[in-house]
């Protein structure tokens, strides 16, 4: 196959939908007389003035594929691409080169789904709006690998006007959402982004406070789907309510959610996992009814904080039934561990068993200066045994304004501060 001579660009005021492919000249060249033969690689009726191997072609077909890498310039009016095409047919809109406008166009679309190859990167210079969900689906249809990003070193916004999803990856071999933040409609009841194998990093869903924030964040969903998150920060219709997670693992999901450096607040759950490994490290949940909740001990949060949980701050759907249970997150890797967390302001339990059933002890897990808890305004270890340690003063500059940095308060930050262990210090 062909490399792209660059990422696919798209412009919303300054692209066009109908007469730019997207990849190729600055200054696209189009127009209406393609031709394309059934079963055929080669396109012919165009003007290949600027054009180079490496650029995209665009011809609006009537069905099946329209976009193709070119994989040799062979005369002034013909190339020859990586794919075949679908029918015979002739004066079809074509373009090379320019930016595309819209995520939203039908034709674009394809880029992310029926024509979408594996090298492709595909990026805004602008906001975008969706009137459906970008859908990578239907589930069992496996598409290629993808990137999705914004430009520059502002956040470009993806906006909802519905209640529905913006990205839905139902199965696929995977993609990277970066630099993106999803904004929905009042009351969306539905995800940011849910579906398979995907990484996100640096992205943003919802604002603080705001109307528009999804009920939910990001799911992994989909059977054998791994969703990986990075740096990103996820806020959520409220606390009281029911049914919003910031990062969910569904039952399908096999491979669970790994996050790292992210932040989480105001959602019901700051973290669920049905019955999937979650691995969460340096997050920080604030605002929730519950911190994290997972089936047995599939979940293993380390140098985290829970701040401002109204009920429990780790919550398990059941016990464990074995020691090789109760041990599961060390059998994973040497950096699942439960370990060096911060609890503060916790309405319930810091860690509750499911009816009060015998959770692993310190001595069951090992490591006990790893696992270490910093606790204030926080208690209860039902039905499980940490080492801890007891903070007689908030830890944080200012949470309520979301900067938890450690204070030199003694007995807060100061306390963190000064051990060997310790999480922002």
């Amino acid at each position: 196959m062909t490399a792209p001579n660059g990422p696919i660009l798209f412009h919303s005021s300054a692209g066009s939908d109908t007469q730019s492919s997207g990849l190729g000249p600055s200054t696209a060249v189009y127009g209406a007389g393609a031709s394309t033969t059934a079963a055929s690689a080669v396109v012919t009726g165009i003007d290949t003035t600027g054009v180079s191997v490496g650029d995209l072609l665009w011809v609006q077909s009537s069905s099946d594929r329209q976009f193709s890498i070119i994989a040799s310039v062979d005369s002034s009016t013909q190339v020859t691409c990586d794919d075949v095409f679908a029918n015979t047919e002739s004066s079809r809109t074509w373009a090379v080169g320019g930016k595309r406008a819209t995520f939203d166009n039908a034709d674009s679309r394809r880029l992310f789904r029926e024509d979408a190859a594996t090298n492709f990167l595909l990026e805004t210079e602008t906001d975008q709006t969706l009137t459906s969900s970008i859908n990578r689906g239907p589930y069992g249809t496996v598409f290629p690998f993808i990137m999705l990003r914004g430009s520059g070193d502002t956040l470009k916004t993806i906006t909802t006007t519905g209640n529905f999803s913006a990205l839905i990856q139902a199965q696929s071999n995977g993609m990277v959402v970066y630099n993106l933040k999803f904004v929905g409609s009042a009351g969306n009841t539905s995800y940011g982004f849910t579906g398979g194998i995907a990484s996100i990093i640096k992205c943003q869903f919802g604002d603080k406070g705001a109307s528009t924030n999804f009920r939910s964040a990001v799911a992994s969903s989909v059977y054998a789907g791994n969703v990986q998150i990075r740096e990103s920060v996820m806020y959520g219709q409220g606390a009281s309510v029911t049914g919003g997670y910031g990062l969910h693992s569904t039952y399908y999901a096999a491979r669970g959610v790994m996050a790292y450096n992210c932040f989480i607040e105001d959602f019901y759950y700051g973290a669920y996992s049905n019955t999937n490994p979650f691995q969460m490290t340096n997050c920080i949940v604030s605002n929730a009814t519950i911190g994290m909740k997972g089936d047995r001990y599939s979940i293993t949060p380390s140098n985290c904080i829970f701040h401002s949980i109204s009920s429990h701050a780790i919550e398990l759907n059941s016990a464990p039934s074995s020691t090789y249970e109760k041990l599961w997150p060390l059998y994973q890797s040497s950096t699942y561990y439960w370990g060096r967390n911060i609890f503060v302001d916790v309405g319930g339990d810091v860690f509750h068993g499911d009816n009060n059933t015998t959770g692993p002890t310190e001595t069951e897990l090992g490591f006990h200066e790893h696992l270490t808890c910093y606790l204030y305004n926080a208690s209860g270890f039902t039905g499980i045994t940490f080492p801890s340690v007891i903070l007689t003063a908030d830890p944080f500059v200012d949470a309520a304004n979301g900067d938890f940095n450690l204070n030199a308060t003694n007995g807060g930050g100061g306390t963190l501060r000064s051990t060997n262990y310790t999480l922002g210090g």
